[in-house]
């Protein structure tokens, strides 16, 4: 839903759309459609490395109960 405000990473005020957290439930950001999409593939990447960085049964041992739960949040989609 685009509506107006202030772009969270230029500060413009304009139409903003949201990008909803892949990490912490409920969490909304807001940007401008110049950054938008640059910021949707940064957060679609860093998501892909999270995912990655624990895709061993052992290095997941290590996560704390937060990420251990979004690991296992993010793999049932």
């Amino acid at each position: 839903m685009i509506k107006k405000g202030i772009c969270l990473f230029c500060l413009k005020e304009t139409d903003v759309a949201p990008i909803y957290s892949w990490d912490v439930k409920g969490r909304t950001k807001y940007y401008c459609q110049d950054h938008y999409f640059e910021v949707k593939t940064f957060h679609n990447k860093q998501k892909r490395e999270f995912i990655k960085a624990f895709e061993d049964e052992n290095d997941r041992k290590n996560l704390s109960k937060e990420n251990l739960e979004l690991y296992n949040r993010l793999m049932k989609k």
